[in-house]
């Protein structure tokens, strides 16, 4: 079962059987039928790990198979969904029992009834106009998230004849070393075999999603959706009004950073960020237009964050040479104290040293200065602007900070309109709106998400790990499917995805045993940015 996990090769699992060492490929298809079908037949039908009366969200995102037809048509287009819920400490055992039974020996489950009733949308309603329209605290959300990340770029300046410190994602990790949330429990849900972008299939994820919410026992859940979907999500439930209490819906914060990249390429690629890149050999020019529009991902993430601490310590630089001599001498002395503090795990996300306080009040004076004289120095400051923003969204998402991500979806707004981002332009004044007033709507679900249950957790050995919801459906479901082991040769057989589905989980499960068993599993993560 562990071979078939990994590799899905009927020709491998049948090698290992003639030379004695696994059973046969049927023998194996028998049991993971019958996971299957134990699954199915479970009281409540809700994945084996969930726990009933527990607030989950449920997070559902297109799945594309180019298979190789005839003409190009008729080929796979799918809709994947999972339930995320949190651990108790209590839970964090993760063990995973079933009942045993009698072996039925089937090879084939029946396919899943995927009738979809057509949805004719009709007139579009309007959303109502929420009472909240600001966010509270939002001065103090953004200095302390600004001063952190200032104190980054110093602290890591006497780097030349020190140890160096690690990236921006490494030193926070450090810095939330003693803030590590439970892991969370993420289970695959049936496909659907129809479009997420048509209204009909959109309204059978709702409909769905709100008889799992039954199922579980609970009154109100969230679902997450791409900005695409979300669009459709949202105006079948604006209109229906068995919709409107129990679910709430959410952009998600994956694909809205993958957006507001491409805004900030926009602005800066014809500006000299395109040179700057590829004439330093940062980027290959090759790989620069997917860096600039966002689209690769991690290499956008990391290329941004390195150009906006080598602003930085430009600005610093011309900062220093702007003061007296005897707060020159003051301010040079801060970088090695913030790194000693650092290094000494002294240094705390709420414990800022006093004295840099009054030096950084005197810097963004320096820079507002100057943003009135040089037109040039503006624009520029304007990218380290939006690169914070960035860098501060992700921060909520990493900390499960629900107050500063709201404050920050209000800041980068405007940056939509402005690069007629429009889709997203659109709906994300309406989602903050919605989002903001959910004390008074939702009040369940905001005691949740200000919990800090609106961002995933994998893995519970750093703090400052929290991964978005639409990112996880990228990194398990949907990466699963298309890999070694995934759908891949049997995508147009209903009957076995639906197998595939049900079983994942415990034949993932069954494949961890497997590998503790034989001293081969990965006893610890270590994070990259951090050695």
């Amino acid at each position: 079962m562990a071979v078939r996990h990994v590799t899905g090769s009927a020709r491998i699992i049948n090698i290992l059987n003639g030379l004695g060492h696994c059973i046969s490929h049927s023998a194996v298809l028998e049991y993971d039928t019958e996971l299957a079908e134990m699954q199915l037949n479970s009281v409540d039908c809700l994945p084996v790990g969930i726990v009933s009366s527990k607030f989950a969200t449920f997070v559902w995102d297109n799945i594309d198979f180019c298979e190789e037809t005839v003409t190009g048509h008729s080929t796979t287009h799918s809709t994947n969904g999972i339930i995320v819920q949190s651990k108790m400490p209590s839970d964090l055992d993760n063990n995973i029992y079933l009942k045993s039974g009698q072996k039925s020996k089937k090879r084939k489950i029946d396919p899943p009834v995927n009738h979809i009733p057509n949805y004719f949308i009709g007139q579009r309603c309007n959303p109502e106009v929420p009472e909240i329209t600001t966010c509270d605290n939002k001065s103090e959300k953004l200095s302390k998230a600004k001063l952190i990340d200032a104190a980054y770029i110093v602290a890591k300046l006497p780097a030349k004849d020190k140890e160096p410190l690690p990236g921006w994602n490494g030193f926070n990790c450090m810095l939330e070393r003693e803030n590590i949330p439970n892991v969370t429990t993420i289970r695959y849900l049936p496909v659907l075999e129809a479009n997420p972008t048509e209204f009909s299939t959109m309204n059978a994820i709702l409909m769905k999603s709100l008889d799992l919410c039954k199922k579980l026992g609970i009154k109100e859940t969230v679902l997450v959706f791409d900005q695409a979907i979300y669009s459709k999500a949202q105006q079948i439930r604006w209109k229906e009004e068995k919709y409107k209490t129990p679910l709430v819906i959410r952009l998600g914060e994956f694909h809205v950073s993958m957006s507001f990249l491409a805004v900030t390429g926009k602005r800066f690629k014809d500006a000299g960020l395109y040179n700057i890149l590829v004439e330093s050999g940062f980027v290959a020019e090759g790989s620069i237009n997917g860096v600039l529009s966002g689209k690769c991902y991690n290499r956008s993430i990391r290329c941004h964050k390195i150009m906006f601490e080598a602003i930085s310590r430009l600005l610093w630089a011309e900062f220093l040479n702007s003061i007296s001599t005897e707060e020159r001498l003051h301010c040079l002395e801060m970088p090695l104290r913030l790194y000693e503090n650092y290094k000494q795990g002294i240094l705390k996300m709420n414990d800022i040293p006093v004295d840099f306080l009054l030096i950084f009040e005197n810097f963004n004076k320096f820079v507002a200065t100057n943003c009135e004289i040089n037109v040039t120095f503006a624009f520029w400051i304007s990218y380290l602007e939006m690169v914070g923003s960035l860098l501060r969204f992700l921060r909520a998402t990493r900390t499960a900070d629900w107050d500063l991500y709201l404050t920050v979806i209000e800041e980068i707004i405007p940056w939509f309109f402005s690069y007629d981002h429009v889709n997203y332009a659109r709906y994300l004044p309406i989602y903050l709106l919605e989002m903001l007033n959910l004390p008074k709507t939702h009040p369940l679900v905001y005691s949740e998400l200000n919990a800090g249950n609106f961002a995933a957790q994998r893995q519970n050995n750093y703090g400052f790990c929290g991964i978005a919801m639409d990112q996880v459906i990228e990194q398990t479901a949907n990466r699963d499917s298309k890999t070694k082991g995934g759908l891949k040769g049997f995508s147009r057989n209903p009957a076995a995805v639906h197998r595939w589905m049900l079983s994942h989980h415990l034949r993932a499960h069954i494949c961890l045993s497997c590998e503790q068993l034989s001293g081969k599993a990965k006893e610890e993560y270590i994070k990259k940015d951090i050695y």
